[in-house]
């Protein structure tokens, strides 16, 4: 049985017996490699490759022509593949450093706010910095804990005009709550934590 295919345009076709029995008159970039096996040895092209499954199979008849166009372009989607990977990568490990850093930068404001609340003998503890959610001229929130159970910021409002001077940004004071509404005593905080 055979079956031929002419040629449309002027490019170079060569006639090749195909592993499916019959022959072909192919462009000669469209065959992809060859099958050596007895009972069906032939040219493969890419639908017969997809079908035989022979790259993934990993079929020891079959022979790869490395100089087809089909490889070439095989090996860039894997390049490409690769590459966008490797962006991603590097993207996420970007992201992770940056958000380390300004978790960094929080704790050292946290440190630096509790350093200057014993030096003042102020009672609170500092338990957290976060930047402030509404642009409100402040840019971050100093959320505390004291021994009054009611919103007593402005007995601290020097900590945070010295916060202010040491950072060079405005920050505000805020009493922690608990979910009740009720402010949070320090005794509060540590039978918590």
């Amino acid at each position: 049985m055979e079956k031929t295919d002419k040629p449309v345009n002027n490019t170079q076709y060569k006639t090749v017996k195909l592993v499916s029995g019959y022959v072909y008159e192919f462009d000669y970039d469209k065959i992809i490699g060859y099958c050596h096996y007895k009972i069906h040895y032939g040219g493969i092209t890419r639908d017969i490759l997809k079908k035989h499954e022979c790259v993934s199979k990993q079929c020891k008849y079959f022979e790869k022509y490395e100089d087809s166009p089909y490889w070439l372009r095989v090996k860039q989607n894997i390049e490409r593949k690769a590459l966008r990977k490797e962006i991603k990568k590097n993207i996420a490990a970007n992201k992770a450093a940056r958000q380390a850093k300004i978790l960094d930068e929080y704790e050292q404001i946290r440190q630096e706010a509790q350093l200057i609340a014993n030096n003042n003998d102020y009672n609170i503890i500092i338990t957290r910095v976060i930047p402030s959610p509404i642009k409100n001229g402040f840019k971050y929130i100093v959320n505390y804990v004291s021994d009054a159970n009611y919103g007593d910021w402005y007995t601290y409002r020097e900590l945070a005009t010295e916060l202010g001077k040491r950072f060079h940004c405005k920050f505000k004071l805020s009493h922690v709550r608990l979910p009740d509404g009720r402010y949070m005593i320090i005794d509060e905080w540590i039978d918590r934590v």
